[in-house]
């Protein structure tokens, strides 16, 4: 794909398969989210070019519109903008937030708040309207480690696939022992068979 540097990150196609959002790394404005049109594979078009950390573009349902995170706050939140553009920004999450996933049949928003599943209901037709976000549950669940979803939404948003790290709870007692080959020793001599006699 041209006008890539750094590499790519596929993320999202449009519902009709049209339209293909990824992630380019760049050493000079960080992550922006490029489109590519499959049916002109010439060139990739930037949708999200700025100094922030851009990533995780996820096509509304419609099509219209592409959530994703940016951290232009100084955190990361999730946005979103008209697609194919241009328009308005639109904040979505409110204290933070990544991983943005769609209910595809639904429009529901879903995305990550620290150790909180947050939902949003959004409208994109005949206006866009965005509710308020809600908490839909809360629990230790792995991360991406980045913007993007490690988890997945059914079609009508009513199950949530997440995966569940394992937690290994530290020792609870470390015992230190000094001198251990002194006790080593000992033991070894006070374990020793007899000689046979002669």
């Amino acid at each position: 794909m041209g006008g890539v540097s750094g590499g790519s990150r596929p993320f999202s196609s449009s519902p009709d398969g049209r339209f293909l959002a990824f992630v380019s790394v760049n050493p000079t404005t960080a992550n922006d989210i490029m489109v590519v049109d499959r049916q002109d594979k010439t060139e990739a078009r930037p949708f999200l070019k700025t100094r922030f950390r851009e990533g995780a573009p996820m096509f509304s349902p419609d099509g219209r519109w592409i959530a994703y995170a940016s951290d232009k706050s100084g955190r990361n939140e999730i946005y979103m903008r008209p697609f194919p553009g241009p328009g308005e920004e639109w904040t979505i999450s409110t204290g933070g937030g990544a991983e943005p996933a769609w209910a595809r049949n639904t429009g529901e928003l879903f995305y990550r708040q620290g150790d909180a599943m947050m939902s949003v209901e959004v409208n994109t037709s005949p206006t866009l309207v965005v509710g308020k976000p809600r908490r839909v549950f809360e629990g230790r669940y792995a991360t991406s480690g980045a913007l993007f979803a490690n988890y997945d939404v059914t079609p009508d948003g009513k199950r949530l696939l997440m995966v569940k790290g394992s937690v290994q709870d530290g020792p609870a007692q470390i015992n230190l022992v000094l001198n251990w080959l002194e006790e080593v020793k000992r033991l070894v001599a006070t374990e020793k068979p007899g000689r046979p006699s002669d």
